[in-house]
This record gives C-alpha cells, structure tokens and sequence, in this order.
C-alpha cells in the first residue's frame, strides 16, 4: 500500500472516521507487514510462547510505521498513537494467526444423574461424573491437550508427548502422571484433586505451581485461594466411586474396567439389557463385581489378576 494512504488510513482510525472499507484496507495492511515480518524469520520456535511472538512482532510492525512516517514531529508523535491503536485493534487477529486458530471444533459431553464414559481420540478414558459437564476438541491439534471440565471427573491420561491440561475455572490440573479425580462444588467454591498415580501440577489463577505425589490431595477455597494438601493412604477408597441411575450393565462394566483397570466381559448368556441403579465405591475388583452379581443372580469367574467375567 502506499505509504501516504497508509499515514492517512491510520490517522483516520484514531480518530474513529473509518470507513469499512477503509477497515479492511487497514487491515490488508497490516497483513502484509505481518507476512513480511514472519518471512523474516520472527515466527522462530526460540521465541517462546505465542504471547512473546505477538509482542514481538508488534514491536517490529510498530519501528517500521514508525520509521516510514516523514512529517514533522508534532504529527509523527499523533502518528505513533495511531499506530499503537491500530495494532492493539488488530492484536486479536494476530493473536489467531500465531496460534493457527483456524476454528477450535469442540465437543461438549454432560452427564446427567448416572456416571459415564468419555473416550478421546488421545487414548485418555475420562468417567465424568453425575451432573459435570467436559468440554474438549474434537482432535488435539495444538501443542497442549486443554479439556474444560465442570463439576468431578476421574482421569486415565494416555501419554503422548503433549501435555494433558484440565480447567476447571482458574484451577489447572496438569498431567504428568495418568490416573487423578477432579471434583469441583460451586456451592462451596472449593475444588479438589486427588491423585492416585503419577503426577500432577497444581495452580489457581496460574499460581502455585505444586506438584503432587499419589495419595495427595489437594484441596483450593476458590473464595480466598488458601490451598491445603494432605495425605491420604486410602485416598482411592475415599475419593473414587461410580454413580448409576438406570445405566446399561455394559457402560457399567466399561467405567468399572477403566477404575480398577482390569479387563472385565459379560458372558454371552446374559442379559444385556440389565440395567443398575447404586452407588458403587472403590474397594477392590472382586467385591465391586460381587456387589453388582449379586441382585441379578450372576456369578463373578477371575481369570487372571487382571482379567474377570460377569457371568
């Protein structure tokens, strides 16, 4: 674009008399200085995160407005404000173009009084309990893995060399291990984390930064920040149960496959319509399977150590 419609485009847009045409010849612009300054080498992974290469690439944008404009130094001075402000206006779209936010496809999955299964394309199995609700993409293409999770879930992460991130709020649960409960209760703004394998880092409003050990729990007051961390032994007794209200024997089966992590089948010569109405808490493989058989006249064969059939 020529520089004096440049000067006077941005001049105009100080002073709020854009045109829409006017705007997207702005912004044509101002893409142009983004492609050249990225063709420069800016967009370098060494920069560090997106908001760094935003920052950077403003500044550039900015000294080369800047060193272009030939007028006195009472209107270069109006015309660095005017510069500034077309950049903070157009900031969110470089924002978008640094992290390739070509529009996020997310999934959104509730469960209403009964527990249930989500599987992500990841490999990571989530039961997301009664009443929560998780939001996720639809494929993990940005270099973390971000799931949005109101109200409790439990959490089997698959590795895969990105990181797993789990917001609930301003509380971020961050995997580095695979096996942890999240519960969250708005009614008493507290949110707790339970971990049970591996481990996690913890923050509220990105501060804290604590790293937990299995069999911590850790437990925010989301009104006045104060964290508090314990130790549990029986940490998976007192924090992992299944809620089903009329749910199918074979979802059943699944979330308690997922929980123990066992290989569990139903022989071929029973009901799959049966459905199971309770509350079932984390004991061991056999008495839950038990616990279940027993109404429906079933009988539980142990293959193996790790290996069961309802039958």
């Amino acid at each position: 674009m020529d520089k004096e419609i440049f000067e006077r485009l941005l001049q105009k847009q100080v002073e709020g008399k854009l045109s829409a045409a006017e705007k997207i010849q702005l912004q044509q612009a101002y893409d142009q200085l983004f492609s050249e300054e990225i063709a420069a080498g800016v967009d370098d992974p060494a920069l560090g995160p997106d908001e760094a290469k935003e920052l950077v690439i403003q500044q550039k944008i900015y000294a080369r407005i800047n060193k272009q404009l030939k007028y006195s130094f009472h209107f270069r001075t109006f015309l660095k404000v005017a510069a500034a402000v077309a950049i903070v206006l157009l900031g969110p779209l470089l924002f978008s173009r640094l992290n390739h936010t070509d529009q996020v496809d997310y999934v959104e999955v509730a469960a209403t009084q009964s527990s249930k299964i989500v599987k992500l394309n990841d490999g990571t199995n989530i039961i997301l309990g009664p009443h929560s609700t998780l939001k996720y993409p639809r494929d993990f293409e940005a270099k973390d893995r971000n799931v949005f999770l109101t109200g409790n879930a439990t959490f089997k992460v698959k590795h895969n060399g990105k990181r797993f991130i789990v917001n609930s709020g301003d509380v971020k649960t961050e995997v580095l291990g695979t096996f942890f409960n999240v519960v969250t209760v708005p009614e008493s703004q507290q949110t707790k984390v339970a971990l049970f394998e591996g481990k996690v880092r913890m923050s509220y409003k990105n501060r804290g930064n604590t790293i937990l050990k299995p069999g911590d729990e850790w437990n925010c007051n989301l009104k006045s920040a104060v964290v508090n961390i314990r130790h549990d032994e029986n940490i998976q007794s007192n924090n992992l149960k299944l809620d089903f209200k009329n749910t199918d024997l074979t979802e059943a089966v699944q979330q308690i496959s997922i929980m123990y992590g066992i290989k569990l089948s139903v022989a071929q010569s029973v009901d799959k319509d049966l459905k199971i109405t309770g509350t079932i808490y984390y004991r061991s493989p056999k008495e839950t399977l038990k616990e279940i058989a027993f109404p429906f006249g079933l009988i539980v064969k142990q293959i193996n150590e790790s290996t069961y059939e309802l039958m």
